[in-house]
Order: structure tokens, then C-alpha cells, then sequence
């Protein structure tokens, strides 16, 4: 995880970096090695035109926000996620207007 294009959110005096691309990746700032991932169910349709069986499922677009964010970083918190963390990798999915815990290898 590269440190550009990281945006800065503020979450009980933690500083934290996020950015997105097909997933959301948030790490406390200085530990770029601990990440929250967050999939909130983007992909890129035009890479499914000729594979439509393999095509995920389908999903409500969310606009992805400071506040969606911030709610995605306390859930995470709740869940056991230690941003003091050395290292780590804490997923969570969110479908269906609610995070749960990914349990990926």
C-alpha cells in the first residue's frame, strides 16, 4: 500500500490514512502495515462483458464518504480490529447496509 493519495479521517484523536480503489484500505498513520480492508462490493462490469457466469453478485452502489468510512473504521474497532498493531490484515464486507467480518486467508 503506497502512502500518496491517502486522505487523512480523524476517529478519537487516531489519526488514520484511507483510500480506495475496488476495495476500501484504511491504516493508522505511521503503521502502514496494518490495514482494515473494507469490500463494499465494487467491481468493474466491463471486465465481466464475456464472463457473465463469474460475474459477482450484484450490489447497491455506495458512494464511498468520510462518514461511510469513519462508520466502516468504528465497526471494525467493535470487531477487535487493534489499530496499535504492528502488522495485521482485519477485512470486513459490507452488503446489504451492514458490515460483517471477513474471515479470508
Amino acid at each position: 500500500m503506497t502512502r500518496r493519495n491517502f486522505r487523512k479521517i480523524v476517529i478519537e484523536d487516531k489519526v488514520y490514512k484511507w483510500q480506495f480503489n475496488s476495495i476500501i484500505q484504511i491504516c493508522p498513520e505511521g503503521l502502514y502495515n496494518n490495514k482494515l480492508e473494507i469490500d463494499f462490493g465494487y467491481y468493474d462490469s466491463w471486465l465481466y462483458v464475456n464472463d457473465k457466469e463469474n460475474e459477482p453478485e450484484d450490489y447497491e452502489p455506495k458512494i464511498v464518504t468520510p462518514d461511510f468510512v469513519r462508520l466502516g473504521i468504528e465497526t471494525a474497532l467493535q470487531m477487535g480490529w487493534n489499530p496499535n498493531a504492528k502488522q495485521g490484515n482485519f477485512q470486513l464486507k459490507y452488503r446489504n447496509q451492514q458490515f460483517n467480518k471477513e474471515n479470508k486467508p
